[in-house]
């Protein structure tokens, strides 16, 4: 699996490609906005986009979306429990600090366990609720992209809609921290890490 990261927006968000190395099928993940520049790279890398892949629901990380659906096919991947986020823009916070409220509607609803695939590459549905009531990570091929749930360092906010800190806590204690001490980890903001490094370091879990 090829990856690359486009961090965007004032905030930097980090908007991933997935990109399978033998079918050059990919996902790309938490699209931020700036459609352009992320097409382009999947361009660049020769990248077919199968699905777009949102983390969760927030603003930050779905303002690309409907652009680069409409120039490239794919389906919108989510949560199943995070179809509140999607179409309401006081949940995904973008009536809050956007100038134009963000809805959308799922093409795939997702679960716990589900599996994603992008040519001969598979990604893992974890389900980590906290940062939002349908927070997901993902996991495969020796790594984790992590959304808002998991920093280098920090984890999510658990102060917006759907916010819960005692259930973002279970889900980084409980489900990220089983997987492989070597598994890296490409959080939604902010720099890589792995999951040895966070169990060893990060003062907000363990």
């Amino acid at each position: 699996m090829i990856i690359k990261n486009i961090p965007l927006g004032i905030i930097k968000t980090n908007c991933y490609i997935a990109v399978d190395e033998t079918t050059r099928e990919a996902v790309i993940i938490d699209p931020a906005e700036q459609a352009e520049v992320i097409l382009n790279m999947a361009k660049t890398i020769g990248a077919s986009v199968k699905y777009v892949i949102l983390t969760h629901a927030h603003f930050d990380h779905m303002g690309a979306v409907e652009d680069i659906m409409q120039e490239t096919g794919a389906r919108l991947v989510t949560h199943a429990m995070e179809r509140g986020g999607l179409e309401n823009g006081k949940i995904n916070l973008s009536t809050r600090y956007g100038a134009v409220p963000i809805i959308l509607k799922e093409d795939i609803a997702v679960n716990e366990g589900d599996e994603i695939v992008f040519g001969n590459s598979t990604l893992k549905v974890i389900y980590t609720p906290g940062h939002t009531a349908g927070g997901m990570s993902l996991y495969g091929g020796g790594v984790l992209f992590s959304g808002d749930t998991l920093f280098c360092g920090n984890v999510g906010r658990c102060d917006f809609p759907g916010g819960d800190e005692k259930a973002l806590i279970s889900s980084i204690n409980e489900k990220l921290y089983t997987l492989p001490d070597e598994t890296v980890v490409y959080c939604g903001h902010g720099a890589s890490t792995t999951i040895g490094e966070e169990k060893a370091k990060n003062v907000y879990t363990g």
